[in-house]
């Protein structure tokens, strides 16, 4: 299974996770040192992180053009998503997120894994990167 997409925008978030340029870390956008996947797709794209939160919990979000108190913190702005030409229909609808594989479950049915599950879950970025590679048809250049 293929799915269509902006190859030339895929390419670059793909290759920026295969460069080992972007610390790795989870549950969040950014975190003062790391990213998650879907920060490094919304910091190549130019996306400034500012500071959020609490005096005793600061994180750091990509602000919101529609709502610019509210920073996004865990996924980024759909206009990132789209900026990588997905198919919506092909993956579920889901605009703030990326699909990266499907698999089976348990009674044959099959079960969406997004970029941030993955992420979330522990899986390196060379493993998110080759998995979109496989998923978007996105060949490594020679």
């Amino acid at each position: 299974m293929t799915i269509k997409c902006n190859t030339e925008n895929m390419r670059r978030w793909i290759e920026a996770l295969e460069s080992g340029e972007y610390e790795q870390t989870n549950g969040v956008l950014f975190d003062g040192t790391g990213y998650c996947c879907l920060g490094v797709l919304a910091k190549i794209q130019g996306y400034e992180f500012v500071p959020v939160g609490t005096k005793e919990h600061v994180g750091w979000g990509v602000p919101c053009p529609d709502v610019p108190r509210l920073p996004h913190t865990g996924l980024p702005p759909v206009a990132a998503v789209d900026w990588l030409g997905i198919d919506r229909s092909e993956v579920g609808g889901v605009l703030d997120n990326v699909l990266i594989r499907v698999e089976t479950d348990y009674d044959g049915g099959s079960d969406r894994i997004h970029a941030t599950e993955a992420n979330d879950n522990g899986e390196s970025f060379a493993s998110i990167a080759a998995q979109l590679r496989e998923m978007y048809g996105i060949e490594r250049e020679a």
